[in-house]
């Protein structure tokens, strides 16, 4: 039996990008990372779904953001796709034509767990929630010929039951980041805008600590990785065992974590002893009254405390930011941008909020007749022109375009990219020649967004 596994292309911020003499200069002569391509590291999930599956069963993986191409002539028993709601649209064609040619396809992934029957008109089969609880039982029936339309995880598997992925069904040279691991599944956080919480709900999942050295078992001293975590010090406990295992192995590492690593003097020296060069952290928001969505992630009377704490432990920042939510203002953006200058902010992430389904969020936005759409034909648009699906509250659409366009301008002006990596230096050439990357991209963006809204509303 043979089995192909898809994720889909998508189009993202990266797509608008255009090098420049410089980011050239800064890539080859300093930093050797080209990070230029919307494609950080290895489809993890569908390498876990391979190692889930019979070792009798071919499988080959089909990657399109790494400029894969699908052969939908391809002889093959199932055709597995993972999609997101910004994927959505590319995975339907490609489940429609191979589903034209009588081939078998099972959906899968985050938007199949939120829009499961508009998945099914596309498929054959889908795997609402994790795949590997019912992976193997989705095969004995395909072989039997009793392939159901639906197969639900009932239950969350502790992680010492999931297998290691098979990365040499990849070629890891065309990833930016090639050694990837996942630790933890789930957040202890309720933000009501988190797709995370409604998938895995309140569950907060652990891999012991020598399964993960084991699957880290090919790195060397001095390599990248980066573990692809929601919150990898969502348990402080299991964090600090984790990061005294890492620190023999002289690695250098990245992740999302909370700023509530700061609140414990041990866990952050740790942190920094194990290697961790940057934290992707959600701080969402500067406006008090954004605060009710986060779930108590965020206190604002500590960020700025917090932020320092981090910093002058030797770990940079890439802080992640909506804006658009509801207590936003056109103020807001300079509020925003002097935060992330003030604070320096190494590498700041500015997204355009928009409601996931699924998420309490969106429910409200919903009944409350605000939503635009209610597809996955649209939700691509987010990424590439920052397309608002909803109506916003405290400002018209035009003025939040202009506002973050303004914003990002500001922030990633060369005067203010200096002004925030100089202080601390951590990495500073490697997060120098990301900041101009982000520059183009949110230029690009800005134009691309305000050409959507020429007129004043």
């Amino acid at each position: 039996m043979k089995i192909l596994l898809i994720l889909p292309e998508t189009k993202g911020s990266f797509d608008v990008y255009k090098q420049s003499p410089l980011t050239k200069m800064l890539r080859y002569f300093y930093s050797g990372a080209d990070v230029s391509r919307n494609v950080f590291f290895p489809p993890l999930g569908l390498l876990t779904v391979a190692a889930c599956t019979p070792e009798d069963i071919d499988v080959q993986i089909v990657d399109e953001k790494v400029g894969d191409r699908i052969d939908f002539n391809l002889d093959v028993d199932l055709v597995g796709i993972s999609i997101f709601a910004y994927s959505a649209r590319r995975g339907y064609e490609i489940a429609d034509r191979f589903r034209s040619r009588n081939r078998k396809v099972v959906l899968g992934g985050f938007h199949v767990f939120f829009s499961a029957e508009e998945a099914l008109q596309h498929a054959d089969a889908v795997v609402i929630g994790e795949a590997e609880p019912v992976w193997k039982i989705l095969l004995e029936d395909l072989r039997a010929g009793t392939l159901k339309r639906i197969y639900k995880a009932e239950e969350f598997l502790p992680l010492d039951h999931t297998p290691p992925p098979r990365f040499d069904l990849v070629d890891l040279s065309r990833y930016f980041l090639k050694n990837v691991a996942q630790v933890t599944r789930g957040c202890p956080f309720n933000c009501d805008f988190c797709s995370v919480r409604a998938y895995f709900g309140p569950t907060f999942r652990t891999k012991p600590v020598e399964q993960v050295l084991r699957e880290l078992g090919r790195i060397r001293e001095g390599d990248w990785v980066c573990f692809v975590d929601d919150n990898i010090v969502g348990s402080p406990r299991y964090a600090m065992e984790l990061f005294k295992a890492l620190i023999p192995l002289k690695i250098r590492w990245i992740s999302q974590g909370s700023l509530s690593i700061a609140n414990s003097e041990e866990l952050l020296q740790l942190a920094a002893e194990s290697g961790c060069a940057c934290l992707l952290a959600g701080i969402e928001s500067v406006e008090p009254v954004n605060m009710r969505h986060t779930g108590g992630k965020i206190s604002l009377d500590r960020l700025e405390e917090q932020i320092n704490r981090i910093h002058e432990a030797g770990i940079g920042i890439n802080g992640s930011f909506m804006l658009g939510l509801d207590g936003d203002t056109p103020e807001t953006f300079e509020r925003m941008a002097r935060f992330c200058i003030q604070n320096r902010i190494e590498l700041p992430s500015f997204n355009a909020f928009n409601p996931i389904p699924g998420t309490k969020i969106y429910e409200r936005m919903k009944t409350e007749g605000r939503l635009r759409c209610n597809g996955y034909r649209e939700y691509e648009d987010l990424l590439f022109r920052r397309k608002l699906f909803y109506t916003p509250k405290g400002m018209t659409e035009k003025e939040f375009h202009v506002g973050f366009d303004w914003m990002c301008r500001e922030v990633f002006s060369y005067k203010n990219i200096l002004r925030r990596n100089m202080k601390y230096r951590i990495h500073f050439l490697d997060y120098l020649y990301v900041n101009f990357v982000w520059r183009q991209c949110d230029i690009q963006l800005g134009r691309r967004s305000l050409a959507d809204h020429p007129d004043p509303q």
